[in-house]
């Protein structure tokens, strides 16, 4: 019973793992927007007090979760991602 319920421990920790991937990488603010430009941004969350950004992002053929520290204003990112 033990054994079971530490491989099902086991399963859980990498159905988690598969869902939020570590961060592969840091990129910069001018890169980002370039990412969001050519529509790889797949997904952005804001940390920080909005001052930082972990970007989920199609880079060649396959996704990868960047962070990047943002600017005081970053009005003109969420517009962006909206449009």
């Amino acid at each position: 019973q033990q054994q079971q319920q530490q491989q099902q421990q086991q399963q859980q920790q990498q159905q988690v793992q598969q869902r939020n991937p570590q961060v592969s990488g840091r990129v910069t603010y001018s890169r980002l927007l370039e990412f969001i430009a050519d529509s790889s941004v797949s997904r952005v969350d804001l940390y920080d007090m909005g001052r930082t950004a972990v970007v989920t992002a199609k880079i060649g053929d396959r996704d990868q979760q960047l962070v990047c520290d943002l600017p005081g204003a970053t009005t003109g990112l969420i517009e962006k991602l909206q449009a």
